[in-house]
Protein backbone atom coordinates (compact mmCIF):
# COMPACT_ATOMS: atom_id res chain seq x y z
CA UNK A 1 0.00 0.00 0.00
CA UNK A 2 1.72 3.65 -0.94
CA UNK A 3 0.09 6.45 2.00
CA UNK A 4 0.67 10.45 0.90
CA UNK A 5 0.62 12.22 3.97
CA UNK A 6 -0.44 15.99 2.75
CA UNK A 7 -1.43 19.72 2.19
CA UNK A 8 -3.83 21.40 0.60
CA UNK A 9 -1.41 23.86 -0.82
CA UNK A 10 1.83 21.92 -1.20
CA UNK A 11 2.80 21.54 -4.36
CA UNK A 12 5.46 18.86 -4.46
CA UNK A 13 2.69 17.29 -2.95
CA UNK A 14 0.39 17.76 -6.17
CA UNK A 15 3.74 16.67 -8.04
CA UNK A 16 3.86 13.10 -6.50
CA UNK A 17 -0.06 12.39 -6.52
CA UNK A 18 0.61 13.32 -9.95
CA UNK A 19 3.00 11.08 -10.61
CA UNK A 20 1.12 7.97 -8.59
CA UNK A 21 -1.66 8.91 -11.17
CA UNK A 22 0.09 8.84 -14.24
CA UNK A 23 2.06 5.85 -13.28
CA UNK A 24 -1.64 4.31 -12.41
CA UNK A 25 -0.60 3.36 -9.03
CA UNK A 26 -3.03 3.06 -6.04
CA UNK A 27 -2.47 5.45 -3.03
CA UNK A 28 -4.65 7.02 -0.22
CA UNK A 29 -4.24 10.26 1.06
CA UNK A 30 -4.07 11.15 4.20
CA UNK A 31 -4.37 15.21 3.94
CA UNK A 32 -2.65 16.53 7.75
CA UNK A 33 -4.32 19.72 7.49
CA UNK A 34 -8.00 18.28 8.01
CA UNK A 35 -7.35 15.53 9.92
CA UNK A 36 -5.46 15.35 13.68
CA UNK A 37 -4.89 11.68 13.65
CA UNK A 38 -3.23 11.82 10.25
CA UNK A 39 -0.89 15.02 11.66
CA UNK A 40 0.46 12.62 14.80
CA UNK A 41 0.81 9.54 12.23
CA UNK A 42 3.00 11.87 10.24
CA UNK A 43 5.31 12.72 13.14
CA UNK A 44 4.68 10.26 14.88
CA UNK A 45 6.37 8.77 11.04
CA UNK A 46 9.34 11.28 10.65
CA UNK A 47 9.64 12.73 13.52
CA UNK A 48 8.74 15.82 12.03
CA UNK A 49 6.14 18.39 10.12
CA UNK A 50 6.96 18.20 6.71
CA UNK A 51 5.79 16.70 3.45
CA UNK A 52 5.10 15.09 1.09
CA UNK A 53 5.56 11.95 3.06
CA UNK A 54 5.13 8.90 0.63
CA UNK A 55 4.84 5.74 2.68
CA UNK A 56 5.70 2.22 0.41
CA UNK A 57 5.41 -0.84 2.75
CA UNK A 58 8.24 -0.06 5.33
CA UNK A 59 10.44 2.74 3.01
CA UNK A 60 9.51 6.65 3.90
CA UNK A 61 10.20 9.06 1.04
CA UNK A 62 10.47 12.85 2.30
CA UNK A 63 9.24 15.41 -0.64
CA UNK A 64 9.17 14.99 -4.25
CA UNK A 65 11.78 12.93 -6.19
CA UNK A 66 10.63 10.85 -8.92
CA UNK A 67 13.70 8.98 -9.35
CA UNK A 68 13.53 7.72 -5.53
CA UNK A 69 9.75 6.79 -6.21
CA UNK A 70 10.42 4.68 -9.23
CA UNK A 71 13.38 2.97 -7.34
CA UNK A 72 11.18 2.36 -4.34
CA UNK A 73 8.53 0.84 -6.25
CA UNK A 74 10.02 -1.13 -9.02
CA UNK A 75 9.48 1.35 -11.78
Amino acid sequence: MIIVYTTNKCAYCKLVKKWLSEHKLNFKEKNVETNKEYQNELTSLSGQFTVPLTVIGNKMLLGYDPIKLGKALNI
